[in-house]
């Protein structure tokens, strides 16, 4: 099953066309961390009660690249776990304030949140990803994904093998950023 990163994208999630230029292009202070030379993603989480780590694979696009494979670390209690979008995966959290933040500016009350995950596309090494564009959050509201979902979208015919019966593919599109590359959209079909 292909995979999409939880809120990017469902997962990143995490999700790919590329993005203009324009005021979303401005660098943050503060970019995701990109982990050269790291082969096993599962070194950079850390699995807690009696949590196993697995890398969950699927497909995406980011900004003008190709769809490629696309790994992401997470914590499981058992195999069904690892192709399913779980909450406290052990990867993803919410950054009040983090990477992109200096881009907006929320009003009195709010504050801006990121969600950050560590994942790895294509060739290209495992890094921090900001799955979902930075929004403000208001008290007592919680984050919610800026992605949204496309019925057999970009990707789906790319996919290894197909979606089981009972289940379709579905395309994640939002704007994310994956380590020093710059904001761009981002596609990621899988089976749901």
């Amino acid at each position: 099953m292909a995979f999409a990163i939880p809120s990017l994208f469902a997962f990143f999630l995490f999700a790919l066309l590329a993005a203009t230029q324009n005021s979303y292009q401005k660098k943050p202070k503060n970019e995701p961390k990109v982990f050269k030379g790291v082969k096993n993603g599962c070194k950079l989480i850390n699995c807690t009660d009696g949590r196993t780590c697995g890398i969950r694979v699927g497909l995406a696009k980011f900004g003008n690249r190709n769809f490629e494979k696309f790994d992401f670390p997470k914590c499981i209690t058992n195999e069904t776990e690892l192709n399913m979008n779980t909450d406290n995966d052990g990867n993803a959290h919410i950054v009040p304030n983090g990477p992109g933040c200096k881009m907006i500016k929320c009003s009195v009350g709010y504050q801006c949140q990121v969600r950050i995950s560590i994942s790895k596309l294509g060739n290209l090494p495992y890094a921090q990803s900001i799955g979902t564009f930075p929004q403000c959050v208001g008290p007592n509201v919680s984050f919610q994904s800026s992605s949204s979902t496309i019925e057999n979208g970009p990707g789906c015919d790319q996919l290894p093998t197909k979606c089981d019966e009972g289940t379709k593919c579905v395309t994640a599109v939002g704007i994310a950023k994956y380590g020093n590359l710059p904001w761009s959209q981002f596609f990621s079909p899988f089976c749901t």
